[in-house]
């Protein structure tokens, strides 16, 4: 498979340049919005397959300019029925 959303990503956009020294979170609210999906985990209310559901609805432009915790935020509104 070579779709934007396999695990394995696409060809053609070269090695993973990992950024020295990376922090665990660039922004303070990439912890919060972790522990709010850890917590919807807990609560049943979110899982990895939606979580996997919500990333491959995603129109591929979409996906790759959007960081993974803000997924949810970019879920299609279903009385649009396209993508934010």
């Amino acid at each position: 498979m070579n779709g934007v959303h396999d695990m394995g990503g696409m060809d053609g956009f070269g090695p993973v340049q990992p950024e020295e020294n990376e922090p665990v979170f660039h922004e303070e609210w990439e912890g919060r919005v972790l522990a709010m999906n850890r917590c919807m985990g807990y609560s049943r209310t979110w899982n990895g397959d939606i979580s996997r559901h919500a990333k491959e609805i995603l129109p591929p432009h979409v996906y790759l300019v959007t960081r993974d915790c803000m997924i949810g935020t970019r879920l299609p509104d279903p009385t649009q029925g396209a993508a934010r």
